[in-house]
């Protein structure tokens, strides 16, 4: 079982966007998630929420629990990978709530 991702967990990983000289190293933070399910005051997140890195470039959650969704999507929690111009992997959650799967 692994915690929960909620808005305002961090990413870790690269940013990718051709707007900048080089691959940056980057840390962001989730900011869309489902504001039906809360966690520790936050809505949580799952696949298609987006990361959004500290340079303004975003990654969407594309992994995430196999057996648990919320609003039809999977959940994500610690580990769930998220690409675009952010790729990455999140690596804080919420240690209240744990996800299987």
């Amino acid at each position: 079982m692994l915690d929960s991702a909620i808005i305002t967990s961090i990413g870790i990983g690269s940013c990718y966007s051709v707007e900048h000289d080089h691959v940056i190293p980057m840390i962001g933070r989730i900011v869309t998630g489902s504001p039906d399910t809360i966690a520790g005051s936050f809505g949580t997140a799952h696949t298609t929420s987006i990361v959004l890195g500290n340079c303004g470039h975003t990654g969407i959650i594309v992994t995430g629990s196999q057996n648990i969704r919320m609003d039809s999507f999977r959940k994500a929690r610690i580990g769930s990978i998220f690409v675009g111009d952010f790729i990455g992997i999140i690596v804080t959650g919420f240690s209240g709530v744990s996800v299987g799967g």
